[in-house]
C-alpha cells in the first residue's frame, strides 16, 4: 500500500479536517511509492468536498506536471483561510464564506514541493476561484480606506504563479470604492515581504490620507486613479502614495492656482 502519501496526507495538523471535513474516503493508487520516488493518484472526497491529484514523488519532492493535476473544492474554515487563502492572496484577511456560498476552487497546473516543506523551495502555477466570499482588507489597506473595512464581493479567478517561494501576480483582486481593483506585484511566502501596486480612484480615499491628495480634490476627477504601494513585511505593510504622482499633483495644484490668481486680476474691472 503506498503508506508514504497517507502519511504525508496526515500530517498537516488538521487541515485537511478543515478543508474536507470530519469524515473523509481516501483512495491512493501507486504500483510502487516512497518518500523518494513514485507515481500515484489520490482522491479524497467527503459529502461535501473533495480533492483528486495526480503526480510522482521525485528525489524527495512532490511533483505535479499537467494541466488539473490537482482540483480541489473544499470548504473555507479558519485554517483554509489562513494557511491557504491567507498565502496566495495577502491583500485580504478573515476570509469566509457566507451561507450556502458554493466552495471555494483550486488548480494546480504546475507544482514542485519538498516533502520537508522549505517553502523557498517550492514553484507552482495554479488557479484560485474564491467566488462569494466575506473578507476584510489588510490592515495597512484597511488604514486608508476604514469605510471600506467590510465587504462581501464575488471575486474573479486569481492566477497565482510562485517561483522559489515568491508568488507574482498580474491581476490580484480587491474591491475598494466600489470598483473591482487589481494588484500586480508579489509576495514572498518565506519571509512576508510585500511589493504590490495598483491604482484607486481618488473618491476612495478618507481625508487626511495625504495632504497633497487634499489640496487637488477640488481640480482632478473623483474617478481619477491614484497610484499606491504596499512594500514591507505583511504583518506591519507600508502603504504610500507613487512619489511621482504626488510631486505631479503638486505641480498642478500649482500652476491651477497660478491660473485662478491671473485670472482673478484679468476679470477685475477697472474703477
Amino acid at each position: 500500500a503506498p503508506t508514504a502519501l497517507v502519511d504525508i496526507l496526515a500530517a498537516q495538523d488538521g487541515l485537511l479536517v478543515d478543508a474536507l471535513g470530519p469524515r473523509v474516503d481516501v483512495d491512493v493508487r501507486s504500483q510502487s511509492l516512497s518518500l523518494q520516488a513514485g507515481e500515484f493518484s489520490a482522491e479524497l472526497r467527503s459529502p461535501l468536498h473533495s480533492v483528486v491529484a495526480r503526480g510522482r514523488i521525485q528525489d524527495s519532492r512532490l511533483v505535479v506536471d499537467q494541466v488539473d493535476g490537482v482540483v480541489a473544492q473544499v470548504g473555507l474554515g479558519p485554517l483554509v483561510s489562513q494557511r491557504v487563502v491567507g498565502k496566495l492572496v495577502p491583500t485580504l484577511v478573515r476570509v469566509q464564506k457566507p451561507q450556502g456560498a458554493a466552495p471555494l476552487s483550486l488548480r494546480v497546473d504546475d507544482l514542485v514541493v519538498p516533502l520537508d516543506g522549505d517553502l523557498r523551495q517550492l514553484d507552482a502555477r495554479l488557479r484560485l476561484e474564491l467566488g462569494e466570499v466575506q473578507y476584510s482588507l489588510l490592515p495597512g489597506l484597511e488604514a486608508w480606506f476604514p469605510e471600506l473595512a467590510a465587504r462581501s464581493s464575488n471575486l474573479p479567478t486569481i492566477e497565482v504563479a510562485i517561483v522559489d517561494g515568491v508568488a507574482k501576480y498580474e491581476r490580484l483582486p480587491a474591491k475598494i470604492g466600489g470598483k473591482e481593483l487589481s494588484f500586480s506585484g508579489s509576495y514572498d511566502l518565506v519571509d512576508g515581504k510585500l511589493n504590490l501596486s495598483a491604482g484607486v480612484p481618488l473618491s476612495a480615499f478618507g481625508k487626511k490620507v495625504a495632504k497633497e491628495l487634499d489640496a487637488v480634490r477640488d481640480i482632478l476627477p473623483p474617478d481619477t486613479l491614484v497610484p499606491i504601494e504596499l512594500s514591507g513585511n505583511w504583518s506591519s505593510p507600508k502603504l504610500r502614495i507613487k512619489k511621482q504622482f504626488l510631486e505631479d499633483v503638486v505641480e498642478r495644484a500649482a500652476q491651477k492656482a497660478l491660473e485662478d490668481l491671473l485670472g482673478g486680476g484679468k476679470d477685475k474691472k477697472k474703477p
